[in-house]
C-alpha cells in the first residue's frame, strides 16, 4: 500500500520520525508546513515539499500533526472545513486526547495517537500507539508497520498514554542527564570526554539490551552484576542511602502529571 505522509509542524521529533521512514522504511514523498522557516529549510533538505496546511491535508492520507499542545486548537480550530475523507490523523502531541480531534474535525474522524522517542533518528526508537474506533485495521497495520521501521512498537490504550509519555517519551532526556552526571567522575580521571562517553552509552546500550533479551527481570540483572562485598553492592548502597530509587519515580511521575495537565 502506497501512503502519502503528511506533517503539520516539522520540529525535532518530526525530522527524527522523516529520517528514520526515509532511512529504514519504505517512504520517498513527504509533504510538510511549519511556521519556521529554518524548519521548513532543513525539511526541504530532507526531501520534503513545503506546501500550506491545506494542501498537507488535500494531498496526504496519514496527517502527522506534530505542533506544541498550546498550539493544537489554533490549529484545529482551522481545519474543519478540511475534507477528511480517506484521511487519518497521527498526532504525537504530548497529552491530547483523540476526542480533541474529532471535536474540532468531526466525529469519525480516524485519530491515532502515538508517543514515540527521538531515537527513532538511528532505528531504535521506542514507539506507542492507541488509536479510535474509526482506525480501519488495515491503517492500524500500515502505521504500526512505519513505526516498526524505526524501532519496536507496541499498542496500548488511550488511558496509558501519558504514563507512556512520562516513560519513553522523556525517557532519553533522562538517561542523557544520568550521562552528564557522570561525565566529571570520567573526565576527573584524565579520560577524554570520547572515552567517558563510549563508557557510559555502551554501558547504557547494553543493559538495555539485556534487559530485552535476557528474559530476566530487573532484580535477577541487579543480583548477577552483584557480588557479596564487591563494588557493585558498595554503588546500590550508596544508590539506596540515597533515596534514587524514590526520585527516579518521582522524576517519571513529574513528567506523567504534565501530560495529564495537558489534556
Amino acid at each position: 500500500m502506497t501512503t502519502k505522509l503528511g506533517f503539520i509542524g516539522f520540529g525535532k521529533m518530526a525530522e527524527a520520525l522523516w529520517s528514520g521512514f526515509i532511512t529504514y522504511g519504505n517512504v520517498t514523498e513527504c509533504l510538510a508546513v511549519d511556521t519556521n522557516v529554518s524548519r521548513l529549510r532543513m525539511a526541504n533538505e530532507m526531501g520534503v515539499k513545503s506546501v500550506s496546511v491545506a494542501d498537507v491535508v488535500a494531498g496526504s492520507d496519514l496527517i502527522f500533526v506534530c505542533v506544541k499542545p498550546q498550539h493544537l486548537a489554533d490549529l484545529l480550530g482551522g481545519l474543519g472545513s478540511c475534507s477528511w475523507e480517506g484521511k487519518t490523523v497521527v498526532s504525537i502531541v504530548a497529552g491530547k486526547a483523540s476526542s480533541v480531534f474529532t471535536h474540532y474535525l468531526g466525529e469519525k474522524v480516524p485519530v491515532i495517537r502515538v508517543m514515540p522517542n527521538t531515537p527513532a533518528l538511528l532505528g531504535e526508537g521506542m514507539t506507542a500507539f492507541c488509536v479510535n474506533t474509526f482506525v480501519s485495521d488495515k491503517i492500524k497495520q500500515v502505521v504500526s508497520d512505519l513505526f516498526e521501521c524505526v524501532g519496536r512498537v507496541i499498542e496500548v490504550n488511550e488511558s496509558q498514554m501519558h504514563v507512556v509519555t512520562g516513560i519513553s517519551g522523556s525517557g532519553p532526556a533522562y538517561f542523557y542527564k544520568i550521562a552528564r552526571e557522570i561525565m566529571p567522575i570520567a573526565t576527573d580521571a584524565d579520560l577524554s570526554p570520547d572515552q567517558a562517553i563510549t563508557l557510559i552509552a555502551q554501558t547504557l546500550r547494553g543493559a538495555g539490551q539485556m534487559l530485552m533479551d535476557s528474559g530476566k527481570d530487573p532484580e535477577t540483572l541487579i543480583l548477577d552484576v552483584s557480588s557479596p562485598g564487591g563494588t557493585t553492592v558498595a554503588g546500590l548502597t550508596e544508590f539506596d542511602r540515597q533515596g534514587l530509587g524514590s526520585a527516579f519515580r518521582d522524576v517519571v511521575n513529574a513528567a506523567v502529571a504534565r501530560s495529564q495537565e495537558l489534556t
